[in-house]
């Protein structure tokens, strides 16, 4: 526990702390990639993710897959995985580089994904960061690693490229399958980047949907539902989640779930949704509606299944969105003329310190299996 405190407080720490000296010494809104500071951040974090080792559940499945295709003729020899992302590890690998490189080139693609993704809000980028680690984005960008690169693009191009034709929209889609296959999805989801209205006002609503499914989630199973629909199996099978269907792999990954820390998250995303028309004014944003849509739905389906990695799977290229919608939250309250007292900026303090107790208690105090402990890949020895 000791040594994945000392390193993540060093990671977050000096990424903040970069982040922060940007928005000081570049005017604007624009985020430069290959500015000093922005490179160093992406330094820093490649270079924590490449040489940790088992730090996530699926870290040994890409770590036997590189191992294998080592030796491999082709690409086409490497079985149980998408040809694109074959290919990717065929030719990293059989060039006999040392894995850590290629858990290097993995994260320099997830970091530089989401930071282009927020390249024209330079001034909101350390409360990003910051969002990033807490909100257990990084956790999952950790664990679950193809799908994450995925989300990512789609969020950059739901900020960035919203404007693109359907026609190049499916074709990101397909080149998407050649890394995860559930980018199918994803054609689903292009109607949400592109209609930005929004039929119901009343936020109080918002708040009571994110409620009810939490109370429905938290004390019923709504598998066997899923489960009895054909269409449903159907689509799982086919987007590489056929292993989650069999009994012993139903709750995988989602165990803690449910307790103190699900009801502190229910009640921040509550809050979030209650502070939705003050948000979209200040940040004057116009595709903010767009963003707490896809947020909202993603939220709201992962309360009714709180213990379905399943479920929670799929949701990933929604709940996403928790980057932008936290981030704008903070910002603006936390930087209003709002006194402290006042019952918004303290409801945001609240907010805020439920989100770094909930990060330290999932990653230093009660961290579940190999999630997020982290080890350096020179001590694979004694592991």
């Amino acid at each position: 526990m000791l040594q994945s405190l000392f390193v993540y407080v060093i990671m977050i720490v000096s990424i903040l702390g970069c982040a922060w000296l940007y928005t000081q010494v570049v005017s604007g809104t624009k985020v430069y990639v290959y500015h000093p500071c922005i490179f160093t951040i992406v330094i820093i974090y490649t270079f924590f993710c490449s040489v940790r080792y088992d730090v996530g559940v699926d870290y040994p499945a890409y770590l036997s897959m590189f191992k294998v295709s080592e030796y491999a003729t082709t690409s086409q020899d490497i079985s149980h995985t998408e040809p694109g992302w074959a290919y990717l590890t065929w030719l990293i690998s059989s060039s006999h580089i040392h894995f850590a490189v290629y858990f290097g080139i993995i994260a320099y693609i997830q970091i530089l994904l989401v930071i282009s993704a927020f390249k024209k809000k330079a001034k909101i980028l350390p409360i990003v960061i910051l969002i990033f680690f807490l909100s257990g984005q990084f956790i999952s960008f950790q664990n679950i690693i193809r799908q994450n690169i995925v989300a990512a693009c789609f969020l950059y191009i739901a900020m960035q490229r919203y404007n693109i034709k359907f026609v190049f929209y499916v074709l990101f889609v397909l080149i998407a399958c050649l890394i995860h296959k559930s980018a199918l999805i994803l054609l689903i989801l292009y109607p949400f980047i592109k209609i930005n209205r929004f039929y119901i006002n009343a936020q109080w609503i918002y708040a009571l949907i994110i409620v009810v499914c939490a109370i429905i989630g938290s004390r019923f199973n709504l598998l066997d539902v899923v489960f009895q629909n054909p269409i449903m199996v159907f689509i799982l099978e086919s987007n590489d989640y056929a292993y989650y269907l069999q009994d012993d792999n139903m709750n995988m990954g989602m165990g803690q779930s449910i307790g103190l820390g699900f009801m502190l998250r229910t009640v921040i995303d509550v809050i979030m949704v209650l502070n939705k028309s003050y948000v979209n004014r200040l940040s004057a944003d116009k595709r903010y509606n767009i963003y707490f849509r896809l947020y909202f739905l993603g939220t709201s389906l992962s309360y009714l299944f709180p213990t379905s990695m399943l479920v929670n799977r799929p949701l990933m290229y929604m709940v996403i969105f928790i980057l932008p919608i936290y981030s704008y939250y903070f910002y603006y309250v936390l930087n209003s003329k709002l006194t402290l007292t006042s019952l918004r900026k303290s409801c945001a303090v609240f907010c805020l310190v439920g989100l770094i107790l909930l990060f330290v208690n999932s990653t230093f105090i009660d961290p579940e299996g190999n999630m997020c402990e982290y080890h350096f890949f020179w001590e694979k020895a004694a592991i």
